[in-house]
């Protein structure tokens, strides 16, 4: 069977990304009829591909569920309750003020487990041992970060809240990850100091992945331009680095052996993947890049498609839940199309002028079209520029790396490597900026329907793969997959026509409330407080919102005004204000009265008022806290967990971070949180 290992590998991811949707009881039922199938099958027909695909699927549904049952439902088990943690420092993230990020691997309850926690900087290092009390809360999404997939995918499912009495104690030995992390902070400081401003901090966040000097403005136009790839260190990076590298070892003479050269090669791939961070978009890549290289020491020809099986199936044998990590399934798509699909069409252009052009934007073509699908999922749009785009950007960027490379590989004391790498910064600086600021450069979309389609599209364009065997039907099937992705885009605008959105966040003390309908944007921010200030504008940076249309806040807590008074909006009405707007953009009228709001979209009037004076409203969104207020007879209450208790006074909805639908009838349909 040819590329059997990469048969094997995607049916294996396929089946945890299947098994991911479901509970752990219909996990073991389909595993176990998959089974069943792929015998019946074999029987019949000997040397079938499908009881191949059956069974892989199979095992990987049934692993899915036995990992979860053993490794995560324990540990859910602990939420919300106190424990005493003693445990090593595995990835620690230093902030302004004296606060860092920490992840600590420990055992809790005779359960091995890895617990994040925001905190005091005490100046420790990976592989410290420390100790802490702390309460255990369950990590989960949130409107502006996908924080429960983002560490489930790593192993991670807790965080740790009302951290006391902690202490580190330095490890005994030398820990190579900590070493290289202090290396990668090294050359970091080496880049603030010798360029400054946002070329430093665009070369930060091509080589390091760090995005956090990023301004505003240019991180937004990134991902308007559908660039933001070249941000987060990934394969592409590894693939680049290792024909650097590659290029270095054969300018050496004792490098013309094939196995010094394969075994250097490999050292200083492991030292890339290990300098950054390992994550799995580089592990995959790295992976793929020992086994492409080995096959030239053997004297075979390497497959993309087998290496890159062989890759998922060791990095998802590892960690079962890799299957939800953004960047490893972009990273595996985006190969596919570059590796496996653009070949074909580049077979197909004659070696004429501009050739070398031609197949890059062939190659980034496919790359787009392969990653369209989970784009729109993840990110909820896609670029309408991305194309031209990476094709402008790449070269700028291929040269800007070699030179961090160097700059790297000398240490930090090849300063000379930063200048052409900072001017190489420069322009796309220059490129991002005037191309993003373009209105239809980017087109957001959101659906659960889109993102179902976006998935079946992929798993029928594998299907068509392993049945046919054949590249023609391959190919339709992706320009097929295609056309349904983009069509059920269009459908979402028309299905979405006739619903406003209600979007709440609560500080703890007060609610940050966003409605959406027709195009029109209105915030209520309960106070001025930096927590909603802090909220509204990662709101606005994620729908990629230059300005909303009101801004009202209700009450003045803190001394924000003058930063919410920042925000860019048609109308800002401040806590001392009065209004009533009748004729609102977007078919939304306001009355503000005091410390309370009436917002009436689709007829329907949600009230956002404190406890001790509630206004009465179909739907009532209720802040602050009094041991007894009056009941109202809206339908839907809301109220944040941490000032009433189930079931109090009629409150049917308790939230810190959530999102819905509401029509006409006035129909809350529940989106998140």
């Amino acid at each position: 069977m040819k590329h059997k290992s990469g048969l094997i590998g995607f049916s294996y991811l396929t089946g945890l990304i299947c098994a991911s949707f479901i509970n752990i009881a219909a996990s073991f039922v389909l595993a176990a009829a998959l089974i069943i199938a792929a015998v019946i099958l074999s029987l019949r027909k000997k040397k079938a591909i499908l009881p191949v695909i059956l069974f892989t699927v199979s095992a990987a549904m049934a692993v899915s569920g036995i990992y979860t049952l053993i490794c995560y439902v324990p540990l859910m088990d602990l939420n919300g309750k106190t424990r005493d943690i003693q445990g090593t420092i595995t990835e620690l993230k230093p902030y302004s003020g004296d606060k860092a990020s920490y992840t600590v691997k420990t055992v809790i309850d005779g359960t091995e487990a890895s617990v994040v926690f925001f905190g005091i900087d005490c100046g420790g290092k990976i592989g410290d041992k420390v100790s802490f009390t702390a309460v255990l809360t369950k990590i989960t999404d949130n409107s502006n970060f996908a924080e429960e997939s983002y560490y489930r995918s790593r192993g991670i499912f807790l965080k740790a809240q009302s951290v006391s009495g902690f202490s580190a104690v330095q490890g005994r030995s030398p820990n190579i990850k900590a070493l290289l992390t202090s290396f990668g902070d090294y050359i970091e400081n080496k880049i603030r100091l010798s360029l400054s401003g946002e070329e430093g901090a665009l070369l930060k966040a091509m080589f390091l992945g760090d995005k956090s000097d990023l301004n505003a403005s240019l991180s937004n136009n990134i991902k308007r331009c559908g660039i933001s790839h070249f941000t987060a260190v990934s394969g592409l990076h590894l693939t680049v680095i290792s024909h650097i590298l590659m290029s270095i070892l054969s300018l050496i003479p004792i490098c013309r052996n094939r196995k010094i050269k394969f075994g250097l090669l490999t050292a200083l791939i492991l030292f890339f993947m290990l300098f950054f961070r390992l994550s799995m978009s580089v592990a995959r890549a790295g992976i793929m890049l020992i086994m492409f290289y080995g096959s030239e020491v053997v004297m075979r020809k390497s497959s993309a498609l087998s290496s890159m099986g062989i890759a998922v199936l060791i990095i998802t044998l590892i960690q079962p839940y890799a299957c939800m990590d953004i960047g490893f399934l972009l990273s595996v798509t985006g190969t596919l199309g570059v590796a496996v699909i653009s070949p074909y069409f580049c077979e197909k252009l004659k070696k004429t002028a501009f050739y070398g052009i031609k197949t890059a934007a062939v190659s980034t073509l496919c790359a787009t079209v392969t990653t369209f699908p989970l784009s729109c999922i993840f990110f909820g749009g896609f670029s309408t520029m991305g194309i031209l785009v990476n094709l402008l950007i790449y070269p700028l960027f291929l040269a800007a790396l070699i030179c961090m490379v160097l700059f790297t590989l000398t240490c930090g004391f090849g300063t000379g490597f930063l200048l052409p790498a900072g001017l190489m910064a420069k322009a796309m600086i220059f490129i991002i900026n005037f191309i993003g600021s373009f209105k239809y450069s980017y087109i957001a979309i959101t659906n659960d329907t889109v993102s179902a389609i976006c998935v079946l599209s992929v798993v029928f364009i594998a299907a068509v793969y392993f049945i046919f065997r054949s590249r023609r039907e391959t190919v339709t099937a992706f320009i097929l997959a295609f056309a349904v992705a983009a069509g059920s885009v269009t459908v979402l605008h028309i299905s979405e026509t006739g619903k406003a959105r209600l979007i709440l966040y609560s500080d703890g003390d007060h609610p940050c409330v966003i409605i959406e309908n027709d195009g029109s944007r209105v915030i209520c921010a309960g106070s001025d407080s930096p927590d909603i200030m802090e909220y509204i504008e990662k709101y606005m940076e994620y729908r990629f919102l230059d300005k909303v249309n009101s801004m009202i806040i209700l009450n003045q807590d803190h001394n924000y005004l003058d930063k919410f008074r920042k925000i860019p909006c048609d109308m800002l009405i401040l806590p001392d204000e009065n209004t009533h707007s009748e004729n609102h953009t977007g078919n939304i009228i306001l009355t503000k009265d005091g410390n309370s709001l009436i917002l009436n979209v689709k007829g329907i009037n949600i009230s956002v008022s404190a406890a001790g004076d509630p206004i009465d409203g179909d739907i009532n969104i209720i802040y602050g806290y009094k041991k007894v207020f009056s009941e109202l007879s809206g339908k839907t209450m809301f109220s944040h967990s941490r000032m009433y208790g189930e079931n109090y006074y009629g409150i049917n909805f308790y939230y810190e971070q959530a999102e819905f639908y509401i029509t006409g009838k006035g129909y809350i349909e529940r989106l998140k949180g």
